[in-house]
């Protein structure tokens, strides 16, 4: 094993064990992260800043890309996704709720106090009409994500993308006067500004977009007529019972399973919607882990790589995060996007030879981020005016 300080508050650590008779090499490459350091902070990223994108990833984004352009001293991937760029479950990003929970799926939180905890939620999204002494309510299906055809009503915020998707079968409102970001537990009210069919409704400051098939639709066909006021409130609500103030909660990214409950061995795969195949065959993993004293662990094994590692169950990755006095863990992304980047470098071994484009990521900075942004803009500065 070997450490290493890569910045005031956050050392690297590297575990490898050598192949014998019975068992492949295997390599471990962990970020221990002090949030109680001044400067220290870890924040979500998504892959270009936005939710969906153009390009042949949909939205998707290597992991360095996103460190290099935030400046982050570190980072790792973060939650699954689909084909899309969306991530799967809960994403906070400076506070404003980009996607749902779902699942019961376990979310790493982090507070605005540097303060981490797991914890995992329900959506209960609602749109709301008031006319003639009338109020008609609507569930959300969802926010900012390809509609699928039993997602009656979904919410699109500007972090979505520049508009909506094009969806031939849906009807779209656009809601203008909202003020972004939105935060979870809120209500908004907007003014409707146009009602039309066919999706590629333009996402802009202020604005958002309610997207409707079957019974959403009609919902929305007869009550949001043009200059009306609709609201609507993403509700999000602790599934532990323990009281969340969202208000205080400025990161969270989804994951799941979760590997460690108070400082015991706790996997329910099932529970979360993981096979137990997921659960007991090796693989490159990612995780994150909090300690007794308030630490962020960070952890990417590496596998599939027979001369380089052979991977790890989630029971092993549970006892690799005990070894470092963890007292709660979740499970993150795996497999080929399980990546860790120091200083601008892989410093693991990604089973796909490369790194894979991710929806989102965790990123780390050091106390010295912000000096160093700080330097890059006055170069910047210093070169745009002498130009």
């Amino acid at each position: 094993m070997t450490r290493r300080v890569v910045s005031p508050g956050i050392t690297l650590i590297r575990e490898s064990v050598a192949a014998n008779a019975t068992e492949g090499p295997l390599s471990a490459s962990l970020l221990l992260v002090d949030l109680k350091r001044s400067g220290v902070r870890v924040t979500a990223a998504l892959g270009g800043d936005r939710v969906w994108g153009t390009d042949p990833t949909s939205g998707r984004e290597i992991v360095s890309a996103m460190a290099k352009r935030r400046r982050a001293v570190a980072a790792v991937n973060a939650g699954f996704f689909p084909l899309g760029g969306n991530p799967i479950g809960l994403h906070i990003q400076d506070g404003e709720i980009v996607t749902e929970p779902g699942a019961s799926r376990t979310c790493l939180l982090i507070d605005r106090g540097n303060r981490a905890r797991l914890d995992a939620f329900s959506f209960a999204g609602q749109a709301v009409a008031k006319t003639k002494g009338r109020t008609a309510r609507f569930s959300l299906s969802g926010m900012n994500r390809r509609p699928g055809a039993k997602e009656a009503l979904l919410l699109f915020t500007p972090t979505f993308a520049e508009r909506t998707l094009k969806q031939p079968a849906r009807t779209e409102v656009v809601l203008a006067g909202i003020r972004t970001p939105i935060l979870p537990n809120r209500t908004y009210a907007g003014r409707v500004k146009t009602i039309g069919q066919g999706g590629e409704s333009p996402l802009s400051k202020n604005t958002v977009v309610l997207s409707g098939i079957g019974p959403g639709a009609a919902f929305l066909r007869r009550y949001a007529l043009p200059g009306r006021t609709l609201s609507f409130r993403p509700g999000v609500s602790s599934l532990s019972g323990r009281p969340v103030r969202f208000t205080d909660i400025r990161t969270a990214v989804s994951g799941g399973p979760r590997l460690i409950r108070n400082g015991k061995v706790t996997i329910r795969a099932a529970a979360e919607g993981f096979s137990s195949g997921f659960a007991v065959t090796r693989h490159p993993r990612t995780a994150a882990g909090i300690t007794r004293d308030g630490k962020l662990l960070l952890a990417v094994v590496d596998g599939r790589r027979k001369t380089v590692s052979r991977g790890m169950s989630l029971s092993e990755l549970a006892a690799l995060l005990l070894k470092y006095d963890t007292r709660d863990a979740v499970n993150l992304d795996g497999g080929g996007s399980s990546v860790m980047i120091v200083h601008g470098r892989v410093v693991n071994t990604p089973s796909d030879g490369r790194e894979r484009p991710v929806a989102n990521a965790l990123l780390v900075f050091g106390p010295d981020s912000d000096k160093k942004s700080g330097r890059v803009r006055a170069k910047s500065a210093a070169r745009r005016g002498k130009s």
